[in-house]
């Protein structure tokens, strides 16, 4: 019984990992190339500063894509 559980959960696991890549998929196919790379690195845990500096954009540019991307 034990087992059984531990695989219901796995399963569940797995499903939602599914469902959330799928779910940023259409929501990245709707952004520019600049709004993708911004995300990405917000991802990977870079501050707005860091993401500035990188991709040639003004901090308050980052800010403000940041905003919005919680807002989706």
């Amino acid at each position: 019984m034990d087992n059984e559980g531990d695989l219901q959960e796995s399963y569940r696991a797995d499903y939602s990992s599914v469902e959330l890549a799928f779910d940023l998929k259409n929501i990245t196919l709707k952004m520019t190339s600049n709004q993708r790379d911004i995300l990405k690195y917000l991802i990977l845990g870079w501050s707005d500063s860091e993401i500035a500096s990188f991709l040639h954009f003004s901090r308050q540019y980052v800010n403000r894509e940041k905003k919005k991307y919680i807002n989706f």
